[in-house]
């Protein structure tokens, strides 16, 4: 390069371009799933032999994902894409030595150097931080549909990177509202589940004359309340009313006699719950406002901080919302593709773009919590309570997170009776059910093992899901259903808003529920939900038995897909999925199913060991059993029954007529 573009921008720009990439803090050299799967899809759309997600700060252009070169960063002078993010959105020179700015580069000035580079800007609150890009040692353009996919792909990958920023500003604007509230009074308080005050700090002896030893251990004062003038208010009520609420209060004045005379004192507070949702007292901040001056400045600070609450659901929100556009664009543009029967994808391109539909299916969820926090912040959803039967609740909850178990190599059980009910909200449950299965499985390890069960407890529900991941120390269990605190989690790249366990604290406690954790460092944890059981005799739901269960023993996610999709035309029969052999069985000896379909090409172990296990089981010696197979020659059908299936059905399956042989093999016909 001749030049350094860099010039031609102004410091303020520069300074700000650079504040927005800070704050992303992705230059550590850890890898990105999600900007790795857009890399090899960029590869592998254009055929170039090397593709990278660069991003440019000061000193240099940092490879944060990189498919074909090892190499962690490069000078910013010598760096491609130093240029790119000063040019068009769109940059390419088809061939590096014939163009002066490059031709004299170390890359390109030898017989095997690189002859081709284009690259789309990654433009995050207006600024290009990067690019995603392609290389080669082969001059020539790129084709017209190769450059749309690349500039689609580098589309996605800025909606990432701008919903992490928009995370991170929301981190930042969470810790600035502790900041008021430590600064909003003259002393701070605690108190006990009695009311009883258990640590004060500040200036409580100068301004008031008192000792702070002689209030601790002894209940808060039945101070009345009084308006901004000092006046009692007319319909009276005193301190200790307020406190009867366990709810969080801001700026309640009461007039409090003292050894200076009696004051006009503003308190605010926090209830603070166990992890039980037991309530154990208050933390506040108190403030003396006697003089006129100082009820000025406390209405100026009333404002001031509803102004901050306003201000930050109105940002949740409106982030929230508008995410949702360029996220219809990256899912829609990937569904386009993989069902592009004229020009359908190779299996590697298939693969790599189920990966970035994954990946964009993540932000939506994770856009979906953060709305629902503002809902329920804001009172916006009311929850039903009805009897329901738990064990479909628990069904629907665990089928979509199969897929991510078979990934992530761990196994899920489900244990839950087909009679047993629960009070509550249909949609809430299922929510709080995803949650916690999908942090057992992210936060577990390979191999490992996820349990959900239930269980009647008297007036109770229990229901526990269990793991054996990771862990937690006792520090990071005490904060696990706080906004935003992950217990590291975000330092090991595991996806997540931080808002998840703090949905379902706030959905259980809905439902008049608790949610509890224990968690044991290098072991697992074990989280425990009790709802209300609903009262007298069963519901008629809970006595709808499922008229048939079925065990579907298939790994392509599209067969399964399928499947599930035919069985929603019967409701009242119960489908189960499992991906491999070894969970197949496991399954069928914990289930009991009416049936079993097995595929006869299973990527652990195949269908006729499965069938010889099965049958060597004195639990599933008599379970009814179908192959599944694409292969329909007489000879492998002959082989099938002369081992012991009931019945060979080749692919592709008659969906139409399905459900009818299922219940047809089911009773033998």
């Amino acid at each position: 390069m001749q030049s350094d573009p860099a010039q031609a921008w102004t410091p303020a720009a520069e300074s700000e371009r650079l504040k927005v990439l800070r704050m992303l803090d992705l230059l550590d050299g850890q890898p990105v799933s999600t900007l790795d799967a857009l890399v090899q899809a960029a590869r592998a759309a254009t055929g170039r032999r090397m593709a990278l997600v660069s991003l440019v700060d000061d000193q240099a252009a940092h490879h944060v994902s990189r498919d074909g070169l090892d190499t962690l960063s490069t000078p910013k002078a010598l760096a491609f894409c130093s240029l790119a993010i000063r040019s068009d959105d769109f940059f390419e020179v088809s061939d590096l030595r014939t163009d002066t700015r490059f031709a004299q580069h170390p890359l390109v000035d030898t017989a095997q150097g690189l002859r081709h580079y284009a690259a789309a800007q990654l433009r995050v609150d207006g600024h290009a931080l990067g690019t995603l890009c392609v290389l080669d040692h082969e001059p020539g353009p790129l084709p017209v549909q190769a450059r749309a996919t690349l500039m689609c792909l580098a589309d996605a990958a800025a909606q990432w990177l701008d919903l992490q920023h928009r995370h991170r500003l929301l981190e930042s604007q969470a810790e600035r509202l502790v900041d008021l509230v430590r600064a909003a009074g003259d002393w701070a308080w605690e108190s006990d589940e009695q009311d009883r005050l258990i640590w004060l700090d500040g200036d409580l002896l100068r301004i008031t004359g008192i000792d702070p030893a002689e209030l601790l251990g002894r209940p808060m004062r039945a101070e009345p309340l009084v308006d901004g003038g000092g006046q009692e208010l007319a319909q009276g009520g005193h301190l200790l009313q307020v406190l009867e609420r366990r709810q969080p209060f801001s700026r309640v004045v009461s007039a409090m006699d003292c050894p200076r005379g009696r004051l006009l004192v503003s308190r605010s507070a926090q209830p603070v719950f166990d992890l039980q949702g037991r309530f154990r007292g208050y933390r506040g901040s108190a403030r003396d406002i006697t003089g006129r001056v100082e009820r000025d400045k406390l209405w100026r600070d009333r404002v001031a901080l509803e102004a901050v609450h306003r201000s930050r659901s109105a940002f949740l929100s409106r982030v929230s919302h508008e995410l949702r556009t360029p996220l219809n664009a990256i899912l829609g543009f990937t569904q386009l593709m993989a069902m592009d029967a004229q020009h359908p994808l190779a299996p590697p391109q298939a693969q790599r773009l189920d990966g970035v539909r994954r990946a964009g299916q993540h932000l939506l969820e994770l856009v979906d919590d953060v709305l629902e926090v503002v809902r329920l912040g804001q009172g916006g959803r009311q929850l039903a309570s009805v009897p329901l039967a738990l064990a479909p609740l628990a069904e629907r909850a665990t089928q979509p997170l199969r897929e991510m178990a078979q990934t992530a190599q761990v196994s899920v059980q489900v244990d839950i009776d087909a009679a047993l009910q629960v009070q509550g909200d249909e949609t809430a449950i299922g929510q709080v059910l995803g949650h916690l299965l999908s942090n057992a499985i992210k936060y577990n390890r390979a191999g490992g093992r996820v349990r959900l069960a239930a269980s009647r407890q008297g007036a109770w529900v229990r229901l526990t899901v269990e793991d054996t991941g990771m862990g937690l120390e006792p520090a990071e269990l005490q904060q696990l259903f706080q906004p935003f605190q992950r217990a590291g989690a975000e330092r090991r790249r595991v996806p997540g808003s931080g808002l998840g366990l703090v949905l379902v604290r706030e959905l259980v406690g809905a439902m008049r529920g608790q949610v509890d954790a224990t968690s044991t460092a290098g072991v697992g944890s074990c989280f425990t939900v009790e709802l209300p059981a609903p009262e007298g005799a069963a519901s008629p739901l809970a006595q709808a038995q499922p008229a048939r269960r079925v065990l579907y023993i298939e790994d392509e996610p599209l067969n399964v897909l399928l499947m599930q999709e035919v069985f929603k035309a019967r409701p009242e029969w119960a489908l189960r999925v499992a991906r491999d052999g070894e969970e197949g069985l496991a399954l069928a000896q914990s289930w009991q199913p009416d049936l079993a379909l097995i595929d006869m090409n299973l990527p652990d172990i195949n269908g006729l060991e499965v069938l010889r296990r099965l049958r060597a089981d004195e639990r599933t010696r008599t379970l009814r059993c179908v192959a599944l197979s694409a292969d329909a020659m007489s000879e492998q059908v002959q082989a099938a029954r002369s081992a012991g299936f009931d019945d060979y059905w080749t692919k592709p399956i008659d969906l139409n007529h399905l459900l009818d042989a299922v219940g047809r093999a089911i009773d033998g016909a």
